[in-house]
């Protein structure tokens, strides 16, 4: 990294807890997922009720995604003029995928699949209609662990093959970092108070939730004191405690409240064999906040979600966030944001009286004109193609059951409307709406039998639309919300 910083944007989990103090119960660098929700979430409480805002003065999200937009373009004037810029997301398969769709939008950048890229000569190229488009800053939302074949050796989505490589020899920006992923590792929080008095002189400003890192000297005694408490006195209160992976290679969360003497044995054999891959937290004891559930007002257990992003005028945190709600007997664990689970906006009021901290707005280069004509990737080219196409059939079949029930309504089909439909029926059968040409009978019995197989789960209008359906969410960021439903 030629400018010395890894971490262009910043979230973090707070949890306030019994005593009133918050504490950190995560650092998410990697996956900071949420802004495209705070935004998508104030967006609809505006829309939905707007008397809300009408007697409070909230401050807006708009000026955050101004810096995080100016911060990425200062980041690729390096390379020329007018950078261009890309989000790269793993797909409609993302549980993130509506808030890539509206961080792409957000940021006035190309929003593109890692089969979309591909690299030569050192440099990254998008795929576009028109042919190859460099592309200088790329804003990674696709696991980290995945993005190039070449180097990474993971299960996860397609990446780029010598995407690390163009990183490292300058030509493409990513933001943030790949290597800035560790701090997310739950063992990299026994590690912080450390780290800040020694390069900073100064105590953390937050602390985080109680971490221990089972590599440590003396921690096998404190790993099997939790594990099997001594004398039944759970001086330690080790059903309050909980043990992960301290790399963030697995995310799996063993807590020991719920576990039992022989998976404690077994989780015990498991540290023994490697410590340093182990860190126990405790479970904080969170506050809660009202929420709608099913027998009304409830309280439930939430942790708040906060955004930062820095550029070359210092910090700027966004002015809300969001609130992760827990069920109401789910636990509180480091665990990253699940797609289904319930989020609730957080408002940050205005106040005379305190003014905020941020970096101002500045434009440092003149942006020369771009014309976006043909910068379409070619996979959606193709997509839109085939999707069109689809759309040709289903309504070419519609045309022809139209006129072909319109030749049988009738009680006593004339000689032309017989020689008519008899063509109707053998076009329906070339394009696969029917098995065998049609008889025209009297009424609509014989019609009705006949179009069975076509309107059954496997026939002709149900298999096209499974193909526009398969469709529509691969072009879900290029597609109006009126097409869309």
């Amino acid at each position: 990294e030629k400018t010395g910083r890894f971490i262009s944007s910043y979230a973090v989990d707070l949890v306030r807890e019994a005593d009133g103090r918050w504490r950190v119960l995560g650092d998410r660098v990697e996956r900071g997922n949420g802004i495209g929700l705070a935004i998508e979430s104030r967006r609809q409480m505006a829309r939905a009720v707007p008397e809300f805002f009408g007697g409070m003065e909230v401050r807006r999200l708009g000026s955050f995604l101004d810096r995080w937009q100016d911060s990425i373009q200062h980041a690729g004037f390096s390379n020329e003029a007018n950078p261009s810029v890309a989000l790269l997301t793993s797909g409609p398969s993302s549980p993130h995928w509506g808030e890539h769709v509206i961080l792409a939008r957000e940021l006035a950048c190309a929003l593109v699949e890692a089969g979309d890229l591909t690299v030569r000569e050192g440099e990254l190229w998008l795929k576009t209609v028109r042919g190859l488009r460099r592309v200088d800053v790329l804003l990674m939302r696709q696991d980290t662990t995945s993005i190039d074949p070449l180097e990474l050796d993971s299960d996860g989505p397609g990446g780029v093959s010598g995407l690390l490589d163009a990183a490292r020899n300058g030509s493409v920006r990513l933001m943030n970092d790949p290597r800035a992923g560790f701090v997310e590792a739950v063992g990299t929080a026994s590690f912080l108070p450390g780290l800040c008095r020694h390069f900073l002189g100064e105590e953390l400003l937050l602390d985080n939730i109680e971490t221990v890192w089972l590599g440590a000297s003396g921690a096998t005694a404190f790993v099997e004191q939790l594990l099997f408490p001594s004398g039944g006195n759970d001086s330690l209160q080790s059903g309050r405690w909980a043990i992960t992976s301290a790399l963030g290679d697995n995310r799996t969360v063993h807590r020991l409240s719920v576990l039992d003497y022989s998976s404690r044995a077994r989780l015990s054999e498991e540290i023994n064999r490697n410590p340093w891959r182990y860190s126990a937290y405790r479970e904080p004891l969170a506050s809660v906040s009202p929420t709608v559930g099913n027998k009304g007002i409830v309280p439930r257990t939430v942790v708040l979600r906060l955004f930062a992003i820095h550029d070359n005028d210092g910090w700027s945190v966004l002015p809300g966030g969001i609130a992760r709600v827990f069920g109401a007997e789910e636990p509180v664990t480091v665990e990253p944001i699940r797609a289904a689970q319930t989020i609730k906006d957080v408002w940050v009021t205005i106040d005379e009286h305190v003014s905020p901290r941020e970096a101002p707005l500045t434009a440092h280069h003149r942006l020369a004109i771009r014309r976006a004509q043909g910068d379409l990737p070619s996979r959606a080219a193709d997509d839109f193609f085939w999707l069109g196409r689809y759309l040709e059939q289903i309504e070419r079949g519609a045309r022809l059951l139209r006129v072909a029930l319109g030749h049988i309504s009738g009680s006593d089909p004339s000689p032309r409307e017989r020689a008519d439909f008899d063509v109707l029926s053998r076009q329906m059968q070339e394009i696969g709406i029917l098995q065998q040409p049609l008889v025209p009978g009297y009424g609509l019995s014989s019609i009705v039998r006949g179009l069975s197989t076509a309107a059954s789960a496997d026939g002709y209008f149900a298999r096209t639309l499974r193909k526009i359906t398969r469709l529509v969410p691969e072009l879900a960021d290029r597609l109006t919300q009126d097409v869309r439903d």
